[in-house]
């Protein structure tokens, strides 16, 4: 895989999870929500495999532009996307922050260090 191309890495053998580093500098809030994925990875999808790529082109951030045509992601990301949304933010913690700021979204992601739309997919759990 040429650099850029994989966002996180799992290498179950070794209990190891490797995060570009490039990518974790450019998106501050990236870095722990690869880590939590790729924590997913390994307590749900570790059946056996070696390691996990996670490729950069899955992950779409508040800064990149949007994508052109439906590319749905497979899934077993979608599950560690979910487990990593609810390790780093609390269904209780969000419940408790959204009644104390009126779900404002802006301080809800500086309490919780993530991103725009990493908020906005958990505040979801509480409509």
């Amino acid at each position: 895989l040429a650099p850029g191309e994989v966002s996180g890495l799992l290498l179950v053998d070794f209990g190891e999870i490797w995060v570009d580093a490039a990518e974790a500098d450019r998106w501050d809030t990236r870095r722990r929500f690869t880590v939590g994925h790729e924590v997913g990875h390994y307590l749900i999808h570790r059946d056996g495999r070696p390691r996990i790529f996670c490729r950069t082109a899955d992950i779409i951030e508040d800064e990149e532009p949007p994508r052109t045509g439906p590319t749905p992601k497979p899934v077993p990301e979608l599950e560690a996307d979910a487990f990593a949304a609810a390790l780093l933010m609390p269904e209780h913690l969000i419940r408790e922050q959204a009644a104390e700021c009126g779900r404002d979204l802006e301080k809800m992601k500086a309490k919780f260090e993530c991103s725009h739309k990493a908020m906005k997919y958990r505040l979801q759990v509480i409509r």
